[in-house]
């Protein structure tokens, strides 16, 4: 009896170590402290589970299989993660410990020249050898918790529990590997003290260890590059909202609100940029006739209807690469690029044309037309004397319509 409370004191010791080891690598990857009560009160209930499977006399499988279960729901409870990061950790739990396991009983089995049968969970029976390799399990496993917390492994699992896609790779591999691992166990009930299975034991321990860490490794790095993939694409979002942010404000900036057009700033903007490439364009002055004699008859509700219909008149015969502005009150900028003199008249003339049968057509008291006056680049010595010239010849063009009228 002594006997038995000291292996089971001893191998509860080793069994705390390897609670408290697991939890605090829990604690890492998950970023939540566990408080000691809480440690305290799963030792205990996985201890209770686990010498109730030794006395019950379990077979290996079902006793893994319970442990594993009983892990990763204290796992959920504790830290409140997804379903898929708690199996990864309860699975890490259970791999790491379930190899260590193997290793040693098939190491021990292979030393005392003893067959595996006596290492299966059979533990009422006096010649069974379980609890020697198993507290030394307990012992290494947590070990390698340990080093595991002290490689930083924990903040690359904590990245990876938010990669789902790499996580789930990862834990589909596990699975598989410790499914492996469980069929290995079989071979605790077959007679005889064979070499081959306590070496096979042994190696198949080994490739599951080496194949999770591998997988591991990878699964890391994947998320890894996820990670920056995903920072990148949100870096490469913020800066085209923020260049969409910066156009909408430019296009506020440079556009009349009444008409739709660009406004007299970013034509003079244009104009300088344009002059000093040195592009061959045409400017083309268009003012508003009689827009002062609308505005004090009908009101300027009539008046702003009056600009509205020649920017939509204009919009519709200048060219795609053509720049249309409202330069002023009654005043509109067109330039021409690219063309010569022959371009600009042939369109305003077009232009004229539909606003007086769009005047006739409506009734207006008022007459509908612009005049227009149009100057080439290369006629002009900087900008500002091509405005002008562009301006005078506006001018007299609206004098000779005057003049007609008159006679």
């Amino acid at each position: 009896m002594s006997t038995w409370l000291l292996t089971f004191f001893a191998a509860g010791a080793a069994y705390f170590y390897f609670n408290w080891q697991f939890l605090a690598l829990a604690d890492e990857c998950f970023g939540k402290k566990t408080s000691v009560l809480r440690a305290i009160g799963v030792f205990v209930l996985n201890y209770a589970v686990f010498t109730g499977c030794s006395l019950l006399q379990l077979h290996l499988i079902a006793n893994w299989s319970i442990f594993f279960c009983f892990l990763m729901a204290e796992i959920h409870i504790i830290y409140r993660q997804s379903w898929i990061a708690d199996i990864y950790m309860a699975l890490n739990g259970v791999l790491n410990g379930l190899a260590v396991n193997i290793i040693l009983r098939c190491a021990f089995a292979l030393f005392m020249n003893k067959p595996l049968m006596l290492f299966d969970n059979q533990t009422l029976m006096s010649e069974n050898l379980k609890r020697y390799p198993v507290l030394l399990g307990f012992i290494l496993a947590g070990v390698i918790f340990h080093a595991i917390r002290k490689s930083g492994t924990g903040s690359k699992i904590k990245q990876l529990a938010k990669d789902r896609s790499s996580l789930t790779f990862l834990v589909r591999l596990t699975l598989v590997l410790y499914v492996y691992l469980i069929l290995n166990l079989l071979t605790y009930y077959t007679d005889g003290n064979d070499l081959v299975f306590k070496l096979w034991g042994i190696k198949s321990a080994c490739f599951a260890i080496l194949g999770f860490y591998l997988a591991s490794f990878y699964s890391f790095r994947m998320s890894r590059l996820n990670y920056y993939a995903d920072l990148n694409r949100k870096e490469r979002e913020a800066l085209l909202q923020e260049k969409q942010d910066d156009e909408k404000l430019r296009i506020i900036a440079y556009t009349d609100l009444l008409t739709g057009c660009y406004n007299r700033q970013y034509a003079d903007d244009i104009l300088q940029e344009l002059w000093e490439k040195e592009t061959p364009f045409c400017v083309c002055f268009v003012d508003l006739n009689g827009l002062k004699e609308v505005n004090d008859q009908y009101g300027h509700l009539e008046g702003d209807q009056y600009l509205i219909t020649v920017a939509k008149t204009v919009k519709k015969y200048i060219r795609q690469q053509d720049l249309f502005f409202r330069y002023g009150g009654d005043e509109f900028l067109v330039l021409f690029m690219e063309a010569n003199e022959t371009v600009p008249m042939q369109r305003m003339y077009s232009i004229n044309k539909e606003l007086v049968e769009y005047g006739k057509k409506r009734n207006s008291h008022a007459e509908i037309s612009i005049s227009w006056g149009v100057a080439h680049r290369e006629e002009a010595s900087d900008i500002a004397k091509l405005l002008q010239m562009a301006d005078e010849r506006m001018y007299r063009n609206k004098q000779e319509i005057y003049k007609g009228r008159k006679n």
